[in-house]
């Protein structure tokens, strides 16, 4: 519809999205002074020392200069004016306070030294530690390609991370190479796609150590999923596109920064990106509850944080516990165990994300900041797939929208209701929740920029009538962002306009059908009901899953089939073609690694492996032969359908051939018919031509006789007398014979 013709109120249908942007590229090199920068690009301030914690830095920083780690935050405050007295003292304050900062800061120079040497003597294998005579503290985090090489540390990390991104239900179309999955899109996608990545190539490269700077992994995962936004959204793929895919690729996007501020990024660097995604994240999900699986998940945490001396992971510089902090980890882990243990088969009794930060907040208490800040880490390694989980759209939405509810809508009262799902909401402030506002945010940035744009006028009409009716003008009413399903059209309509509760055996238009025309669109209804009951469906399925690790929802073996495990492991000699530019490190350790792959891929005695081991190696190998006889299977499979779908092709074909014959011969019949009938009209058409032709000759044939006897008669004065009598005479005056009257 056009919005401008008809004030918004017209339903917009999704175009083709626009080109999203590049890829960002790894990050270059800077000085020593340079701020600190995550994956995202936001602006890291390095904590300080744990020995004297300061406050929390503030918001508001006094300049933009960059922060080195040596420089201390303080907040603006506005300065009134005053007199010259008063702005003297100002000025001896704060040269007092600038001589006290010095002095804090060269103590903390000190400290931070005295921690380099022991950090850097402690650790030798530590490639990401500087040296003593370096500028960046050890805990300090930067993404610049020179203080970031990928050391031991950050490929643990990394591996943590891609083992919980690869049980996302949705890589099965970014696993492998397009050419392998569907190699008739090759041409289309080679000329569009210069730099292909998968992320089995990424699993390959991670697990076999060939990366030399952490950005480079960064800048290969969003390779992925921008060229499958660069390629949908392209328009020379209009026949191959499919616009959810650009949704679900962003999503993944999202996915995986939030992944990445949570494990690459250590506890003690202060990050306000993450700190905001945070504070969204816990406003989402504080009171989802949380299944058995998550619970185990957070106990597995709790014992590495026990394990590891009070840190999180590798990235966390040095340890910190106390045996208060011991018995109070132990407590809480024998309460998580408590409700793993108990009788509900799928979640925990009641025991919400808000009560496990409360717990985890509880355990810092009393042991600084540092701890704290590393608490809180713990807990949104956790808390990122939860959300995750939260924002999944549903199929059947066009932008894969994530959908608030099912109902029956329409445009207006002249219009008839229709299967629609429910993408945003504005609700007068005694209404509105706090998740109105990141629902309809985050599905209006799956939309393509044009219909946004076109959608932009209904919104702001109905903001406009929230803020009438907030000043006591009009009826309090909620608007709501609405996909027609079937027609795929967005709209924003009033309250008075929707149906809540959809049903789709209850169709609100057969009360006044003789207003509405069903007649003219009775399939495309019935194919938007089918719509709204299969997204009804899949919404109940995520709802009763808020998780995400339901066993009904996504199959293990498909969680299997993506895992990292799996994906570091498949097409070992794809590595050798041109698109692996990273080479394997020519170091004595290759060999090494070369001489643990030969031993692995032969068979170990057995004396060398425990039980445990004999165990899982046996499991290993039923689940590659289950994978492999799985995959024969549906090899098969498909092979019979395709022979299946070519013969009914043939016989579509044939049929359709034997058709056009049979309706070849009837035309051909009828066209003989139609000459003979003409022959035979033609015919008598002529015959009667004939007879009309001899009559007129007949006719002028006894004219001229009657004309020639006329003649005759004229030029014989005793012709019709009889007994020679003359001829009548007439009357001149009357001009006929004069004859005496009878009587």
């Amino acid at each position: 519809g056009d919005a401008a013709g008809k004030k918004g109120r017209e339903p917009q249908r999704a175009p083709s999205p626009s080109p999203p942007p590049s890829p960002p590229p790894p990050p270059s090199e800077e000085d020593d002074n340079e701020s600190v920068q995550s994956s995202s690009g936001d602006e890291l301030v390095p904590a300080t020392p744990a020995a004297a914690p300061p406050p929390p830095p503030p918001v508001v920083a006094e300049s933009k200069k960059p922060f080195s780690g040596k420089e201390r935050m303080t907040t603006r405050t506005p300065t009134a004016a005053a007199g010259s007295e008063d702005e003297s003292s100002s000025e001896e304050e704060s040269e007092e306070e600038e001589e006290e900062e010095e002095e804090e800061e060269e103590e903390e120079e000190e400290e931070d030294d005295a921690l380099s040497t022991e950090a850097s003597s402690s650790s030798s294998d530590d490639d990401d530690a500087p040296s003593s005579a370096g500028k960046i503290h050890p805990r300090d985090f930067t993404a610049t390609e020179e203080y970031c090489p990928m050391t031991a540390e950050y490929y643990e990390a990394v591996e943590s991370l891609l083992e919980q991104f690869c049980k996302v239900p949705f890589l099965a179309e970014f696993s492998r190479p397009v050419a392998t999955l569907h190699p008739e899109l090759v041409p289309a996608y080679s000329s569009i796609i210069t730099s292909p990545m998968d992320l089995s190539l990424v699993c390959r490269r991670v697990r076999r150590r060939t990366y030399t700077k952490l950005p480079n992994v960064n800048a290969d995962l969003h390779r992925i999923f921008s060229n499958c936004v660069t390629f949908h959204s392209h328009p020379e793929s209009k026949d191959f596109a499919i616009p959810s895919f650009i949704s679900i690729a962003n999503h993944l996007v999202d996915f995986l920064d939030a992944l990445w501020g949570e494990y690459l990024i250590p506890s003690d660097v202060r990050s306000w990106t993450r700190q905001e995604a945070r504070g969204g994240r816990m406003t989402a999900i504080g009171s989802t509850i949380l299944s058995r699986k998550v619970l185990r998940k957070v106990v597995n945490h709790l014992d590495r944080f026990s394990e590891l001396g009070g840190r999180v992971d590798g990235l966390d510089r040095h340890e910190f516990i106390t045996p208060q902090l011991t018995v109070a980890v132990a407590s809480l882990r024998a309460k998580l165990m408590g409700l793993v243990h108990s009788a509900s088969s799928v979640s925990s009794d009641e025991y919400s994300v808000e009560e496990l930060a409360f717990d985890l907040k509880s355990l810092a208490r009393g042991c600084g900041e540092e701890m704290e800040w590393r608490m809180e880490r713990l807990l949104h390694k956790v808390t990122v797939p939860i959300y995750e989980t939260s924002c999944r759209g549903v199929n059947q939405s066009s932008v894969w929208g994530c959908m608030a509810a099912a109902i029956w809508a329409r445009e207006n009262g002249k219009k008839r209701y229709w299967p629609a799902l429910v993408l945003g909401i504005l609700a007068p402030d005694d209404q509105r929740e706090d998740w109105h506002k990141s629902l309809t945010e985050r599905n209006e940035r799956r939309l393509p920029e044009r219909l946004r744009l076109d959608l932009e006028t209904g919104k702001r009409k109905a903001e406009d009538s929230l803020r009438r009716q907030s000043h006591g003008a009009g009826e309090q009413t909620s608007f709501f962002l609405v996909e027609f399903m079937g027609k795929h059209e967005f709209i924003w309509v009033k309250e008075t306009d929707i149906i809540e509760n959809f049903d789709p055996k209850d169709d609100p238009n057969n009360s006044n059908k003789k207003k509405q025309n069903v007649k003219s669109s009775t399939k495309l209804f019935q194919k938007a009901v089918c719509e709204g009951r299969w997204a009804l469906e899949e919404y109940e399925l995520q709802l009763q899953d808020p998780c995400g690790d339901m066993p009904d929802y996504h199959s293990d073996d498909e969680e299997q089939n993506y895992s990292y495990e799996i994906l570091n492991q498949s097409n070992d000699e794809a590595d050798n073609d041109a698109t692996d530019t990273d080479n394997e490190p020519s170091k004595p350790t290759s060999n090494k690694t070369n001489r643990r792959k030969k031993s692995s891929s032969s068979n170990p005695p057995p004396k060398k492996l425990s039980k445990r081991a004999q165990a899982a190696k046996k499991k290993k190998e039923e689940a590659a032969q289950k994978a492999a006889l799985k995959k024969a299977m549906a090899e098969k499979a498909k092979h019979e359908k395709l022979k299946a779908k070519q013969l009914k092709l043939e016989a579509r074909q044939k049929k359709k051939k034997e058709t056009e014959a049979a309706k070849r011969d009837k035309e051909r019949q009828k066209e003989l018919r139609r000459l003979e009938r003409q022959k035979e009209r033609d015919a008598k058409k002529a015959a009667k031509e004939a007879e009309k032709q001899r009559k007129k000759r007949e006719k002028e044939l006894k004219a001229e006789e009657r004309r020639k006897k006329k003649r005759d008669g004229a030029n014989d004065p005793t012709h019709n007398t009889p007994d020679g009598a003359p001829p009548r005479k007439k009357n001149k005056a009357r001009g006929h014979c004069r004859q005496k009257s009878p009587g």
